[in-house]
């Protein structure tokens, strides 16, 4: 007898420590409180309930797995199921719109990206926002992979089998241009090379390649976590390529924008002038509340 096919609703069940620096933590962080909130890809709600227990949002959720509808319609608002991929997916929501879409690591396993982002754009209500998590393609460890000619696709991670579409930081601002969005905020979840599931090769790649690897600005992101809005919005634009996080200096552990020393109070004002010139709103409250507690 075979094994029992894994769906969504097993894959991708997770919990949320809202006080990490995961992907799903940042979500939470750029979604804010009481918020209508549309989720797209919520597969089996694992980000859906601490937006819901936490931030006080009120969640509908589209998901492509009819196993994972059941969970969801037990604490959403609603749930529908859709394919991303066929044109019209939206069409169920009619005239509803929402203060949040929240689009969590999907965009990269879409045939089509930039016209789904687009899409999106039409259950915004004014003054609404996309909040996205995406892999970022130009992690050194992945980088390094791809020089010793091993493409390595994996059932999790930045090369996950079933991820299509691949992104840099440059090519992330464009896809959100194009659909007629700027982002306004980030956050990043940033690991050392040897924090991933790259490691191995990366400890046998040569001293002097993973020196020159890890000179881009993005060579410690492993995903990017973006915040959104209509390209009308009075918000100034969040470049990325501008606020690279190496420009800030090396994480020294799990948390984001964190350089590996630990300053004395009166060194606090200069790093934090340093730090409110390189990252968005919500990047320099969460250094602002790391820093007080040092």
């Amino acid at each position: 007898m075979s094994a029992k096919q894994k769906t969504s609703a097993d894959i991708y069940v997770f919990d949320v420590d809202p006080n990490s620096d995961t992907a799903a933590a940042n979500v939470l962080r750029l979604v804010g409180r009481d918020k209508d909130v549309l989720e797209i890809g919520a597969g089996p709600g694992s980000i859906a309930k601490p937006l819901i227990a936490l931030n006080g949002c009120r969640v509908t959720a589209l998901e492509y797995d009819p196993n994972c509808i059941p969970i969801l319609k037990g604490f959403c608002v609603d749930a529908v199921q859709g394919d991303l991929n066929t044109p019209g997916w939206g069409e169920v929501f009619g005239e509803r719109r929402f203060d949040i879409v929240v689009i969590a690591d999907v965009l990269e396993h879409l045939v089509n990206p930039w016209e789904t982002l687009r899409e999106v754009t039409r259950y915004l209500r004014p003054g609404g926002s996309v909040v996205s998590s995406i892999p970022n393609a130009n992690h050194a460890a992945m980088i390094a992979m791809i020089l010793d000619d091993n493409v390595d696709y994996r059932d999790w991670g930045l090369l996950d089998r079933t991820h299509i579409r691949f992104f840099g930081a440059r090519n992330l601002q464009q896809l959100f241009r194009q659909a007629g969005l700027k982002i306004v905020d980030a956050l990043f979840v940033v690991r050392t090379p040897e924090m991933t599931e790259f490691a191995e090769n990366w400890r046998k790649t040569p001293e002097k390649v993973r020196a020159a690897l890890e000179l881009g600005g993005y060579s410690q992101v492993y995903q990017t976590v973006v915040k959104a809005e209509l390209a009308n919005s009075p918000q100034n634009e969040f470049v990325l390529l501008d606020r690279a996080p190496a420009k800030i200096g090396k994480p020294a552990s799990n948390l984001p924008f964190v350089p590996p020393a630990h300053y004395s109070p009166h060194q606090r004002p200069t790093f934090r002038m340093m730090v409110g010139r390189m990252l968005g709103p919500t990047g320099r409250r969460v250094v602002k509340s790391i820093l007080s507690m040092r």
